[in-house]
């Protein structure tokens, strides 16, 4: 085997040879090693402590990147676990909505099975009740069509004679007129026509300045005429005065701007000589201002619970005993019109009616004298409704029990015009309150304070009726276990759609009476939402004709939303013109009583402010005002709230006063034609500037139009009705105690 040549082996002999002759080489060779080593053990350290660094650093680098891993896997397992815990929370409540959604839908469904069941029932009523309408009336054109193609006098030729013949029978003729000369000698002609001949006309002169008297003179050679004038009374005073003169056994009308055909006295009389149980009896009138449903001819079989609701029977066409007047009397003098309607409501209310197929009167319009262009018919009809309200139809009146969050806030007046309203129906009313008011004002109703269900358990409602949406809301829990049925009247800035909904969810609920546009915005169909305007007391408010065109007044809640320094401004900008403003004090906003006295100081308005005045107070003022003026901060402005219809704007109306309002659709539809809208002060300057240029006949009619508004659309006697007959079918549907 051969070896290695640089072997240790071979090394360390030549190093022990080279010894042996003297020289010693190994310490040289130590040295060189220990310097080789050396510097190779410099370069290993560096190199190590090189690494070490590198390496540390990388670890270090490492050990932060686990650090921020360890970080998040620790957030995220705090995420997961409140992820799992938001998702059981989650799953709860989903099952608890399906649970609810569920009974929700079961109800919805007995609900909608209900209302199919009960549209099904009045599909069918209507569909009988039409068929019987239509029965009738193709009944009613038959006989009314038979009146017209045959001349007059040829149908009651054969017993007009025989009528004639009963020297006792004789009917007086009632004919009231007042500067009509231009037509009166038709109407008594038409008299003088009539192929009944036992007659004898009254002519009473209500005050005419023109010449009546020369017209009617000649004529009053016919022995059957009387003619008497007397001072401008009213055509019902004139027409009292004509029964007073009346010598006949039966009575009859006509007026002075109309005419008679032939044979209409002898077919009413021949109705009574037949009909000895007969009282009243009416023809047809040949009319074309009646707006009558494609036809002239106004004439509808006798019907007393349509004529409760309005008058089908022109006096012009009505013949009766004169029995009628010594056992209920004559025309109401207090009514300036349809006083014709209160007769026959009141001569029909034992005795029925007798309608006889025969043309009897022509209604015609010859001049712009007319009362019904001069007197509106609101005030009367209410007054007349006023009768006959309410049919004593249920066996007991309603015990209600008025649930207020304050009362009595002189803020509030509607909620006392509803209740003053109730009380004349026969309602029993109590009233509890969770608090004092801020203003109050004297009432006549029993006032509770504690708590609600002890007030229920001392005055025993038949049903509790809540003002506010947003208190009937806080109030639930109690009222839900009172178990009582509840009607709810919503007012203003509290409603939104979801407050409205979320009380409909309640079963106790029974009745919300909203404002139309609440309605409007509410994507639901409830049979228990029911529409109710702004309501004003007719007791209280009536047509004032001698109104200060000059006297502008505005009557609100002291609160930011209604925008008093708008009021103060258009006084400023109309010196002439003499400002009202009366204020209340509400609660919770009491310092800003203060404040607006610091505004209306600093901004020097003329116009008056006043706080406080009572109810009975402000009624003269309104009924005084020419032009009432409301104000709201407009919608998207600070502090303004959901658009109400303030109850003073109908009271304004129904004096007569002309509604100046800001220009937004509800305030627009509470008006209609019965004021003027504005959209700033600098308008609603103009507008009143430009009134005062009107000529007398648009003063009149701008007076009508507010006057009809108000009480044919807001009065207590007719919008409060829905109110009451809900109560009153509550109290019906009760079992006995």
């Amino acid at each position: 085997m051969i070896e290695d040549p640089v072997s240790p082996s071979l090394a360390r002999r030549v190093l022990e040879r080279l010894a042996l002759i003297g020289i010693e080489v190994r310490p040289t060779l130590r040295r060189a090693r220990d310097a080789i080593l050396r510097s190779v053990r410099e370069e290993l350290a560096a190199q190590r402590i090189a690494w070490k660094n590198e390496l540390g650093g990388e670890v270090d680098a490492w050990r932060l990147i686990l650090a921020e891993c360890q970080a998040e896997i620790t957030g995220c397992k705090a995420a997961l676990s409140d992820m799992n815990e938001r998702f059981d929370a989650r799953t709860a409540e989903m099952t608890a909505a399906h649970v609810k959604l569920s009974v929700s839908l079961a109800q919805s469904e007995a609900a909608l099975s209900d209302m199919n069941e009960r549209f099904d029932a009045r599909t069918a009523e209507m569909t009988a009740r039409l068929e019987e309408e239509s029965r009738k009336l193709r009944l009613r054109l038959a006989i009314l069509e038979n009146l017209i193609p045959e001349p007059c006098g040829v149908k009651l030729s054969s017993f007009a004679q025989h009528i004639n013949d009963i020297p006792s029978l004789i009917v007086s003729v009632i004919l009231p007129t007042r500067d009509r000369a231009h037509c009166v000698s038709d109407a008594i002609a038409s008299v003088k026509a009539q192929h009944f001949k036992n007659w004898e006309l009254i002519i009473v002169d209500d005050g005419s300045r023109d010449d009546t008297v020369a017209i009617v003179t000649p004529l009053l050679a016919d022995a059957r005429i009387r003619y008497v004038k007397q001072a401008a009374s009213g055509v019902s005073a004139a027409r009292n005065q004509g029964l007073k003169l009346a010598r006949g056994s039966l009575i009859a009308y006509l007026d002075s701007d109309n005419l008679w055909y032939p044979d209409f006295l002898a077919a009413a009389a021949n109705a009574f000589d037949v009909n000895p149980t007969v009282s009243l009896v009416y023809g047809v009138l040949v009319t074309d201002v009646h707006q009558l449903d494609g036809t002239r001819l106004l004439w509808i079989p006798f019907d007393r619970d349509r004529l409760l609701v309005s008058n089908f029977i022109d006096l012009n066409v009505v013949v009766h005993r004169k029995s009628l007047i010594e056992r209920y009397g004559g025309f109401d003098e207090r009514l300036e019109r349809l006083n014709d309607w209160d007769l026959i409501l009141r001569f029909t209310e034992h005795v029925p009616a007798l309608a006889l197929p025969v043309l009897a009167a022509r209604y015609r319009v010859c001049d712009d004298i007319r009362i019904t262009d001069s007197v509106p018919s609101g005030p009367n009809y209410v007054a007349i409704q006023r009768k006959w309200y309410p049919i004593a139809s249920t066996k007991r009146r309603p015990r209600v029990l008025y649930a207020l969050w304050q009362y009595p806030q002189l803020s509030e007046t509607h909620i006392e015009t509803e209740i003053r309203c109730m009380l004349r129906w026969g309602v029993h009313v109590d009233v509890w309150r969770e608090t004092t008011p801020a203003s109050p004002y004297p009432v006549s109703v029993p006032v509770h304070d504690g708590s609600l269900a002890d007030t229920v358990r001392r005055a025993k409602p038949d049903v509790i009726h809540v003002h506010w949406l947003r208190f009937a809301a806080n109030q639930q829990r109690t009222l839900a276990e009172l178990g009582l049925p509840v009607t709810v009247r919503q007012h203003g800035f509290d409603v939104t759609p979801e407050s409205i909904c979320a009380l409909l969810d309640q079963q106790w609920v029974r009745a919300i009476y909203a404002f139309p546009h609440h309605l409007q915005a509410i994507d639901r169909s409830d049979t228990r939402l029911r529409v109710l305007p702004a309501v004003f007391d007719t007791t209280s408010f009536r047509p004032h004709a001698q109104k200060n065109r000059r006297l502008v007044i505005s009557t609100c809640s002291a609160l930011p939303s209604n925008d008093i320094p708008f009021f103060f401004e258009l006084a400023k900008r109309l010196p002439e013109y003499r400002f009202v403003l009366a204020a209340i004090t509400c609660p919770q906003f009491e310092n800003y009583v203060e404040e607006l006295k610091d505004i209306h100081r600093e901004m020097n308005s003329p116009a008056e402010l006043i706080f406080d005045v009572q109810h009975e107070d402000m009624i003269p003022l309104v009924a005084e005002a020419g032009i009432y003026v409301h104000t709201a901060k407009p919608p998207g402005t600070v502090n303004t709230t959901s658009i109400e219809v303030p109850i003073s704007i109908a009271e304004a109306m129904a004096t007569g006063a002309h509604a100046l309002v800001r220009n937004l659709p509800e305030m627009q539809a509470y008006i209609g034609n019965a004021g003027t809208t504005y959209s700033d002060v600098e308008q609603a300057a103009e507008t009143i500037t430009a009134m005062a240029a009107w000529p007398e006949k648009a003063w009149k009619r701008a007076w009508m139009a507010s006057v009809e508004r108000a009480f044919h659309g807001h009065a207590d006697e007719l919008t409060l009705r829905a109110i009451f007959e809900n109560w009153c079918c509550t109290v019906a549907e009760q079992p006995p105690a």
